[in-house]
């Protein structure tokens, strides 16, 4: 008699409810141990107390927090499946109207995950709190770099040609986009809020909109490659949103514009009415244009070929489904080709103005040293990249302890349970030769070969894979996985041989142990590289989630009980959102930037006068950007392409050029030894021991630093000290 039996459990029913409990057990678990931990991360953060979990430390107060958390996840997870049946067709049903209604709420309580209380680091007297979270110094390209151009923007009125960064007239359409009042914008939907909002809100919609949309159009693409597959759809929509590589790089666009080009292509083939036609075939050309100008070809340049793959698969299906349903076609060759010619026609005429009027900006970033003059070939991915996945989960809340933490952003995948997705793709073309599959598998192929052995350089540039390193392939591959896996798994669960809704208990016994098995390979293969930045607890859920969501794939393959569709989506969404939301702070309104005496000081400078700035080096270069998001002109802000006319009146024989003809950073050090001279720190910073002679030549006018009594060593020039305020001092500049 077999141990089902034995339980007592000779329905389909009980049986069900069985394995429900033990995964909402599970989950509950797992939401109440990461909880605990996130909380003792902001506690560190807030008091510099490192107690419990992530420390590999137990008290009452840890036991009571974990026991209280996992009662209340148990019981929420146990009424979502309990309703099971209503809950989410109510939700499909009403998806598009809860979305519009998530982003109004965002939007009118100002409501984004921007880490710029980080500022609170460089600000005296300012706080290093977000309204809830952790704000991360390490994603400084948004908060430090990002943030002060768009505040610098709202200062100039939006206007296509800023003044204020780089201190001199500087393209914000083009190479690097901000938001502005140009056609630039029309291929930039979200930056659209600031534009009709203003700052607070456009900054909340920037976050929310883009997010709310890639989880949409993420579920409604999968829809066509799971075959309507609604439960499926939402585990890809989750693994395409949360995902640890998506939330630490905010990168939602990529996804967001590639995938609604196959959805309108899907839907514009099948489309009866002209109207929906003509919408549809818009919509094609006009998110064609905003990939383009994304402008970043690391991701470009695969998710290209990866979404003209799948568009390739979406005519081919639609060919098969004309032929055997023996309908009238619904695309006419020479009217519907036609229609979306002309749509391209406009937006590309479109696209060659926003280039063309931004012509110098572009000349001077394709002659740059960094980043256009490096050339990738690929073969330097390490397998922790590949296999890191597991690891990344935890990456939100890694203890303050570990020393040597690697770069979180870099370090970080899509959790797309590689190689299973591969190798299921790989057994279902055996077993059933699937188009999509094919391709993907092939493509996939192709990345991997680039990423680990590499590409001969003429190869390299004839594939356009000189532009990627092979680092930023993780994101193209950790997206071909995740549809590998779902593809398969729909289709591999329709040709089991096994017509039982619930298989034997030796069948179920041996497919559990076969997905333990391999989930407990893949997490020592990660702990090769992560084992020494994971605790204990860390480590436990680890293995956890991964033998819970393996399990449940390959019980999902060999019997057709829909349940175990409904528990792994459920524990997809558990496992990853609840990773996922634990990265950014949740942050209202921008005041730790705007609401400062420092702030005010300079803005006043900035609007009362013709200023000329530059942030010396003991302010550290980060208050080079603070000062352009308070409207102030300044040199050494981020130069997103450089200007070559000024350095080179410093340097007239050219001899630093390989130096400064970069996008940088840019530290200023003023001195009276010698003369001006140029240093490369990094590939994107420089620094500059600026001679005080120097100044009069390049025009400055006032001088931002943290050395509350700076001089002038030469009669040629005089400072005068403006304020003081949250530990900088402004200096006015006169010259004899």
């Amino acid at each position: 008699m077999s141990l089902i039996k034995q339980l007592g459990l000779n329905s389909d029913l009980k049986f069900e409810r069985l394995v429900a409990l033990i995964v909402c057990l599970c989950l509950a678990f797992f939401a109440a141990i990461y909880f605990e931990m996130f909380y003792e991360l902001m506690r560190a953060y807030k008091t510099g107390w490192v107690f419990g979990l992530i420390t590999n430390e137990l008290n009452i107060g840890v036991f009571f927090r974990i026991f209280a958390l996992f009662l209340v996840f148990f019981f929420l997870f146990s009424a979502l499946d309990n309703y099971a049946k209503q809950l989410p067709e109510f939700l499909y049903k009403y998806r598009f109207l809860l979305a519009v209604l998530i982003i109004f709420i965002g939007v009118f309580f100002q409501i984004n995950g921007s880490s710029l209380a980080c500022w609170g680091l460089y600000l005296e007297g300012v706080s290093r709190e977000a309204f809830f979270g952790i704000p991360r110094a390490i994603r400084s390209d948004e908060w430090l770099v990002g943030i002060p151009v768009i505040f610098s923007q709202s200062l100039n009125d939006f206007a296509p040609i800023s003044d204020i960064v780089r201190g001199t007239a500087t393209n914000m359409s083009l190479p690097s986009y901000a938001p502005n009042w140009s056609l630039s914008s029309l291929f930039h939907p979200a930056s659209w809020g600031f534009l009709l909002f203003g700052l607070n809100h456009g900054l909340a919609f920037s976050w929310i909109a883009p997010k709310v949309a890639v989880f949409m159009i993420s579920f409604e693409c999968a829809m066509l490659y799971t075959r309507k597959n609604k439960a499926l759809s939402l585990a890809a929509a989750f693994l395409l949103s949360f995902s640890p590589l998506i939330v630490w790089w905010n990168i939602d666009c990529f996804l967001f514009f590639g995938q609604t080009l196959v959805v309108s292509l899907y839907y514009f083939l099948r489309a009866r009415k002209l109207p929906a036609k003509i919408l549809l075939s818009a919509l094609i050309a006009y998110f064609a244009g905003c990939f383009l100008l994304l402008l970043y070809p690391a991701w470009q340049v695969p998710f290209f070929f990866i979404f003209a793959l799948m568009g390739v698969w979406v005519i081919l299906e639609y060919r098969k489904d004309t032929k055997l349903l023996d309908t009238k076609k619904t695309f006419e060759p020479v009217k519907d080709s036609l229609m979306l010619f002309g749509w391209t026609i406009v937006f590309a005429a479109m696209i060659v103005y926003v280039f063309y009027s931004a012509n110098d900006a572009l000349q001077a970033t394709t002659s740059t040293v960094y980043p256009v003059g490096r050339v990738s070939t690929g073969g330097d991915i390490p397998l922790r990249s590949l296999i890191g996945y597991p690891a990344a989960l935890f990456f939100a809340i890694a203890s303050p302890d570990v020393v040597f933490m690697p770069n979180v952003c870099e370090e970080s995948t899509m959790f797309s349970l590689f190689p299973i997705g591969l190798l299921f793709g790989c057994y279902l073309v055996y077993k059933k030769r699937d188009t999509l599959v094919v391709m993907l598998i092939l493509i996939q192929i192709v990345f991997l070969v680039y990423s680990v052995f590499g590409f001969p350089e003429w190869l390299a540039r004839v594939t356009l894979f000189s532009y990627v390193p092979a680092e930023r392939l993780l994101f193209s591959m950790g997206f071909i996985d995740i549809v590998l896996l779902l593809r398969s798994m729909t289709l591999l669960s329709e040709l089991t041989h096994n017509i039982e809704t619930r298989p034997r208990f030796l069948a179920l016994n041996k497919t559990f142990f076969i997905a333990v098995f391999i989930a407990l390979a893949l997490c020592l293969i990660t702990l090769m590289s992560f084992r020494e930045y994971l605790t204990f607890a860390q480590r436990l859920l680890m293995y956890m989630a991964m033998i819970l969501v393996i399990s449940e794939i390959f019980f999902l393959i060999n019997t057709k009980n829909h349940i175990w569709q409904k528990l792994f989506t459920l524990s997809i969404g558990v496992i990853i959102t609840v990773s996922g939301l634990c990265v950014n702070p949740i942050q209202i309104g921008s005041g730790p930037v705007i609401e400062t005496r420092l702030y005010y000081e300079i803005e006043a400078l900035a609007k009362s006068e013709d200023t000329l700035w530059i942030a010396e080096s003991l302010s550290g270069r980060a208050m080079s950007n603070y000062c352009i998001a308070a409207g102030a002109p300044t040199i050494n802000s981020v130069n997103v392409y450089p200007d070559l006319e000024r350095w080179r009146l410093l340097d007239p024989k050219h001899e630093f050029e390989d130096i400064y003809n970069r996008f940088a950073h840019i530290s200023v050090t003023l001195q009276d030894s010698h003369i001006t001279t140029f240093t490369l720190q990094h590939a994107d910073h420089f620094s500059v021991e600026l001679n005080w002679r120097d100044l009069k030549t390049l025009g400055v006018t006032h001088i931002l630093s943290a050395n509350q009594s700076l001089y002038s060593p030469i009669i040629e020039v005089s400072i005068t000290k403006v304020c003081s305020a949250n530990g900088y001092s402004i200096y006015e500049i006169t010259y004899k």
